[in-house]
């Protein structure tokens, strides 16, 4: 027993409690959730847009669809460097995330990537990503 109460604890941390499931696969599942996600919230927040009645819920509506349009690379860039994708492809899938219609198809793609990758691993995919 050591009497410095300042020093650091010791344990071994080598051995994962979770068999093969290692911390870029949860990264990747995390972004993936991200991106599925803020792409349900970005359709229900354009139909509450659309049928809003009143300007002060479309002014809250409209700020919440902005602020979810930044999810999108976020996620991307979890989705990506859990996967171990270089920093140029992470960033390219980023900037891809922002081009209207083409970040649908990005992350149907880079999804059914890491739906496989999961799958392999050993991890039960669902419709929203992986159950965890």
């Amino acid at each position: 027993m050591h009497t410095n109460p300042y020093r650091s604890p010791e344990s071994d941390v080598s051995q994962s409690s979770d068999a093969g499931y290692d911390s870029g696969l949860e990264q990747a599942a995390s972004g993936q959730k991200m991106l599925i996600f803020a792409f349900i919230a970005l359709v229900l927040g354009q139909i509450l847009l659309a049928f809003s009645p009143s300007e002060s819920i479309q002014l809250v509506v409209a700020i919440a669809v902005f602020v979810t349009h930044f999810l999108f690379p976020i996620g991307m860039y979890r989705l990506s460097s859990g996967l171990g994708a270089p920093m140029v492809v992470r960033i390219v899938l980023m900037i891809l995330m922002l081009v209207p219609l083409l970040n649908l198809l990005v992350m149907l793609v880079a999804s059914a990537k890491v739906n496989r990758v999961l799958r392999e691993a050993g991890v039960e995919v669902g419709l929203l990503g992986a159950k965890t």
